[in-house]
Parts: structure tokens; sequence; C-alpha cells
């Protein structure tokens, strides 16, 4: 590892430095195996990884090497270079972004400093084997090298965690092309057929970021109740806008200036862009993340209800936590909200899909969209009774229910993609968000409007009204009223003590031991509580000056 830090910086000195040029250094991956040799064995690729990309991507802002690239023109357009990328992406990504430290975090004992991952070390121990030649860890934590091929077969790269092409996608035949003035014009379909993945796109974006953070079983991604047991954090409840700015964001957000200099024909037909005059694109990415978390939920029940025998029981992790591992006190919030199902059966966790009924509320008035709810809505009521039929449900009944509910959820994202998100419709989501809290009772179950809320859908609930409210100031035609900008921190602060909004506590520094982190945010989850969260969200979308 401190290899690979000398071989970077090295490569980032000789960037900064002024030289405009790419520096192509191979290196030799770290595979958990060695290649098959009989016949038809998959051909294990070579990875670019970081090394390709520092050349361009780890210039440090006010370099002479940015001060160059800060001169060229972009793409045609009076727009300049450093307006369509910012050239320290691979700076943001090694300094803050915690995947640059994926694989670090599953080493029981640090490669760099030598001193034991708590967390880690508690999971072999429990596990009884190595986790940092699983497959069923690094297909998480580093580089699939071969994401075509069986799990069984799968290779990685370990040297730099979860790097740029882990979502950017396998680089080998679009590496040298995206450098190109003619990849300018190429349609998103046309750089996916070279394998690069097309990220500007929310529900692509989505689908990438959900596969770890949710799972995939096709993928070989999935956190089991054993893993949980044996010590891996619970993840948190994810909303795409507000995972990708607190990665932080290596990327122009919401406004790309090159980007709006082009036709907004070629805008949206190249990059998914629409003029920030016409649209919110931070609503449209809320709503298309929205959607697509439920599709991995969904996807990921029916691919592993599919693998399960008659008399199987699902993975408990697929399952809401708290339906076991609830407070045990009177009062009890869960208690007095009731129950989706059966009273004392594991039921499946409400947070991937409350944004998407929130959504689908903020449409009705547009008939369009009729059918698609109602097909949504039949198999989330299917997939319920699937799950109320027995305890932990019935396996082939979860599948033949889950799978048509994935499949609404992909129908619905292709609709939302023609649909702009002006000041109008983004109003409507964000009225719809506030009257779902409103008509959610502290006391009693929840109406069709209400939000079945506990700790992770309560986060899903301050992140989604965030994100609107921040996308909304400012816009063009603006009706609603919004809280005063002036009192924003304060009013975040007070709903912060009833349940967080940071996915981090520094977005400065990713070397943060990751047992300060989770320990710091299951205190938080332990003590939640539904009416005071409600009273802080109250005062939090208080309306006020705009």
């Amino acid at each position: 590892m401190t290899a690979r830090l000398l071989r970077l910086g090295l490569l980032t000195l000789l960037t900064a430095g002024g030289g405009c040029f790419a520096i192509l250094i191979t290196s030799e991956p770290a595979r958990t195996q060695e290649p098959k040799k009989e016949a038809g064995a998959t051909k294990v690729r070579d990875s670019l990884s970081v090394i390709q990309c520092v050349g361009c991507h780890g210039i440090e802002e006010g370099s002479l090497a940015y001060q160059e690239y800060a001169k060229r023109d972009w793409g045609g357009t009076k727009a300049k270079v450093t307006q369509f990328v910012k050239l320290n992406e691979f700076v943001t990504w090694s300094k803050q972004d915690m995947h640059s430290q994926a694989f670090r975090r599953i080493n029981p004992v640090d490669p760099e400093d030598g001193k034991p991952n708590p967390i880690a070390a508690k999971m072999q121990e429990n596990l009884k084997y190595d986790i940092t030649k699983q497959a069923a860890c690094l297909a998480c934590h580093s580089l699939d090298l071969t994401p075509e091929a069986p799990i069984p077969d799968k290779h990685f790269n370990t040297d730099y965690g979860v790097s740029c092409e882990s979502c950017h996608g396998p680089a080998n035949d679009w590496n040298g092309l995206h450098v190109q003035a003619e990849w300018r014009g190429w349609t998103p379909a046309q750089k996916a057929a070279k394998g690069m993945i097309d990220l500007r796109d929310p529900a692509k974006r989505t689908e990438v970021c959900v596969s770890c953070h949710i799972g995939n079983v096709k993928e070989g991604k999935f956190v089991t109740h054993e893993m949980y047991a044996a010590g891996h954090p619970p993840l948190p409840a994810f909303e795409l806008v507000t995972f990708c700015r607190d990665e932080p964001g290596h990327y122009h957000q919401p406004k790309n200036e090159a980007i709006e200099k082009l036709d907004p024909k070629a805008a949206f037909e190249r990059y998914h862009y629409r003029p920030m005059d016409s649209e919110c694109a931070d609503a449209r990415n809320l709503a298309a993340g929205s959607v697509g978390t439920m599709k991995a939920f969904a996807d990921l029940l029916a691919d592993s209800a599919s693998k399960a025998g008659p008399n199987d029981v699902l993975d408990f992790a697929l399952f809401d936590c708290y339906a076991c591992h609830h407070e045990l006190k009177i009062p009890s919030f869960r208690q007095d909200r009731g129950y989706r199902g059966v009273p004392g059966r594991p039921s499946l966790p409400a947070w991937p899909g409350e944004g998407t009924r929130v959504l689908l509320k903020s449409l009705d008035a547009d008939a369009s969209f009729a059918k698609i709810k109602a097909e949504y809505d039949q198999s989330t009521a299917a997939l319920q009774k699937a799950i109320d039929a027995r305890p932990f449900g019935i396996p082939a009944e979860v599948a033949k229910t889950a799978r048509p509910l994935g499949d609404a959820c992909g129908k619905l994202q292709a609709d939302l993609a023609k649909l702009p998100f002006d000041t109008a419709r983004t109003e409507q989501l964000y009225t719809a968000w506030l009257d779902f809290v409103k008509n959610t009772p502290k006391d009693k179950a929840p109406g069709p409007d209400g939000l079945f809320l506990d700790y992770f859908t309560a986060q899903q609930t301050g992140w989604s009204i965030r994100v609107l409210q921040d996308g909304l100031r400012g816009r063009p035609g603006l009706k609603v009223t919004l809280p005063p900008s002036e009192t924003a921190e304060a009013r975040q602060k007070a709903l912060g003590m009833a349940v967080s909004l940071e996915l981090r506590t520094s977005k400065t520094d990713n070397k943060q031991p990751s047992a300060e982190l989770f320990n710091a945010r299951m205190k938080q989850l332990g003590n939640f509580d539904l009416p005071p969260f409600l009273d802080a969200m109250t005062e939090f979308v208080k309306p006020g000056g705009k």
C-alpha cells in the first residue's frame, strides 16, 4: 500500500508540476486466485485502475497543468476544459472519498500504519476465513476485474479499494478514446458499448451505487445476516443526491457551465442534462434515485428468494432489523405506529419504498402515470401478502411477486427520464413530502398518505426534503414559501438531534477509524423516537421568507 502511495504521489507531482499529459504505468493487480488454465476459462484483463487516470484527473487546482487546461476550449464551445471536468477528481477521491479506503477497511491490520482495525479483526475472527480474499467481501470493497465472470471465477484488484473503474466501468476499450474530440459527440449508448457506464443518467448511477449499498445477488454483492452478526456495520438508508454530495462529489454539480453552452437537445442526448433554468436537476436525481432504490431492493428480494427452497427461510438481512432487534420499552412508538403485515413477524424494511410512494402521489394529476401507479400498488400489495403468508414469507411467492415490483419500478424510471423536473413539478414533489409528514401521526398507524417511519425512513425523509429545499431556492417562478435560508443551518442542527442527516463526521478526511464513525451512528439509531423527530421536522419545514 505504501508503494501504491509513492507511485501515485509521483504521478500527481509530475502532473501538478505542469505536464499536461497522461503517464501510462502498468502494475500487476492483486488477485484472489490465479487465472484458470483450462479451456474456456475467463481471461483476466489488466486493470487500468487509478494509474492511467491520474495523469489528467490528478491535477491540483491552481497548478501549472491546471492553468493550462483552464485556457483550453472544451468541445468546440466557449467553455473551458475545467468547466466540464474538475481535473482534480483523483485528489478528491484519494484524500476525501471513503471509497478509496474500502479495501483498507476490511484489513484486520492497517497495511499503511500497521494499526489494528477492530471491526475487521473481529469479523475475521468470527467468520473464520480471510475476509481480504473472499469474493463476497471484495465484490464491494475492491475493483472487480472480471464483472462478466461467474462469482466463483471473479478476480479483483485490491490495491486501490473502490476506484475509478469500479463506478465508471472497465476502461481498457474507452480510456484512449475518451480524450479524443470526437468522443464528445458520442451518445451514451455508443460509450456504453465500449464499457463506460453512463453515470450522468441518474437511473444508471443509482443502479451502480445501490449494487453495493443495497445489494445485487447476480454480482455477488449482499451483506448477509451472518456478516452483520460477525460485526459488519448496518448499511444506512440510501438517497442518491445526498450520497453523491457527501462522497464528496468530484464533478460540477448541479450546474455544468460547459454543457450549458451546448444546444439543449445535444446536451440531453449526450449527457442527460437540461439547462438549469428549465429543470431542477437534484429533484430529478432524487426521484430517479428513489425509484431505483426500490427497484434494487425488489430485485434483491426476487433473486434471493428464487435461490431458496420451499422450506428455506430467507436471509434475515432482507428484513427490517428492528423487527427483531427492537427496543424493549413502554411506551414504544413502534407499537403505537402499528405494523405492516402481521404483528410479531419479521417485516420488510420500510425505507426503500417510502420515497417512491411520495413521488407517485406527487404525480396524481398526471394521467399518464395512472397505469404504472396502479401496477406499482398492486405489486406492492401482492409482495406484502407473500411476506404475510408465514414468518419470513414463502420464498416462491416472494420471488413471484417481487419480480413484477422491480419491473414496475423500471418502467417508472423510464417514464421519469422523459419528464423535466421544472419548478412546478419540483414544488409538487416538495409539497407531497410535506403533506406526508403532516399526515404521519405520533401515536397511531399512519393512513395511506402518511409515512411509515423508523430511523432509516426518517433519514430518507430528512434528506429528501433538504434536497428539494436546496434545489428550489432561487428558481424562476417559485410559488411555495420556503424556510428562510438564514435559519436553515440552525433548523438542520435541531433536526439532527432527532435523526442524523450527516453520513460522516469529517468530509475532508477519509482516514477516520471505522469504529468511531459507526459507534456514533449506532448510538443515535438506538435512541431514535418518532414524536421528537416529527416535532423537529415540523420546525424544519415551517415557511418563512424566500
